[in-house]
């Protein structure tokens, strides 16, 4: 199923979702992000109520410049 998540720090290579509950380290999850298409990743760190995802690609630096001027950060 699917969990709402708050994205709050993006780069190329991965982002800090703020999330409840949090998956376990090593979960592999696919994160939507709006306007995108599902992007492949991993739970690289767990947190108290937020974790790290490495993505499998990076995502294209337009688009992480985009999301965040957006304000998704």
């Amino acid at each position: 199923g699917s969990i709402p998540v708050q994205v709050v720090d993006i780069s190329e290579l991965g982002c800090k979702v703020e999330v409840r509950p949090t998956p376990y380290e090593g979960t592999t999850v696919w994160l939507k992000l709006p306007g995108l298409e599902p992007w492949y990743g991993r739970v690289a760190w767990v947190g108290e109520d937020c974790v790290g995802l490495q993505f499998s690609n990076p995502l294209h630096p337009a688009v992480v410049e985009r999301f965040v001027s957006a304000g998704g950060r």
